[in-house]
């Protein structure tokens, strides 16, 4: 990996740990107790907490728009510097690159429909707009808490073609966390200890992801040879679904930067 790719890799970082879910939530939860309060005094001629509410609507309203901000100056400064954007990975990447290509199953529910599967769920979402980059971080935020079912309803939203573009953004975080990590670039010696760091989260997320797939993708992302192997520990030829090479990339970044902030506190 180069240093301008390094480089690029530890920006998608920042713009993943943005706090945007959480600013948005405020923002929203603001908004319905200012208007909660508002109906309730309506018959008052005391304000009670409103002008107070409409300050602090007022300070999270401007951090949204300085986040806003410091997203978009981070894109642009991704391609000031020649690589894609978070919010702009390169669909028709090639199979000899690092970056993974999957191609969708047919039915048109196949995302839906695997999204359920492995998080155990059966829900509805239908796919929404959002840029990817919002997306991402969002499913890195519900990741660190071990929110399954707010894991679930993103990777719904964001639809196979959003979806599909995960493992772009997955793989060069996961690749610079696990050298963090370990102090060096990762080899198959690695293997069990970053497999231990990686899989419980994972499976708090994802209890129906084939046990292979995290290893496959901490394999794929950190240029390692990895043998497949099936449910019953046998070798196989068979690559793992999209779906979970895509919902599983967003789980092992969120579960790799609590291990790291866990390393450092330790040095």
């Amino acid at each position: 990996m180069s240093d301008i790719e390094t480089l690029g890799a530890r920006v998608r970082g920042i713009a993943a740990e943005l706090p945007v879910p959480d600013t948005q939530k405020a923002e929203q939860r603001l908004a319905e107790a200012h208007a909660g309060l508002s109906s309730a005094l309506r018959e008052s001629v005391e304000p009670a907490g409103i002008p107070q509410l409409a300050r602090a609507r007022e300070h999270v309203s401007k951090a949204m728009a300085v986040l806003s901000t410091a997203s978009d100056n981070l894109d642009e400064y991704l391609i000031s510097i020649g690589l894609n954007t978070a919010g702009n990975i390169n669909e028709s990447t090639s199979p000899d690159e690092t970056v993974p290509v999957e191609v969708a199953p047919g039915s048109a529910d196949w995302w839906r429909e695997r999204v359920n599967t492995i998080s155990e769920g059966d829900a509805k979402t239908e796919p929404g707009e959002v840029t990817v980059t919002r997306l991402f971080s969002e499913l890195v935020e519900r990741a660190r808490r071990g929110d399954r079912d707010g894991y679930r309803d993103r990777l719904l939203v964001a639809g196979a073609g959003n979806g599909s573009k995960l493992p772009g953004l997955s793989w060069p975080l996961i690749r610079n966390l696990t050298a963090d990590i370990l102090g060096h670039a990762p080899t198959p010696k690695d293997d069990d200890r970053l497999r231990g760091l990686v899989r419980d989260p994972v499976r708090r997320l994802l209890p129906k992801l084939p046990e292979d797939v995290t290893l496959s993708q901490l394999h794929g992302a950190c240029s390692l040879p990895h043998v497949a192997k099936d449910s019953e520990g046998r070798e196989t030829d068979e690559k793992p679904h999209p779906a979970d090479t895509a919902a599983t990339g967003p789980a092992i970044v969120a579960a790799l930067l609590s291990a790291r902030e866990k390393v450092k506190g330790d040095r």
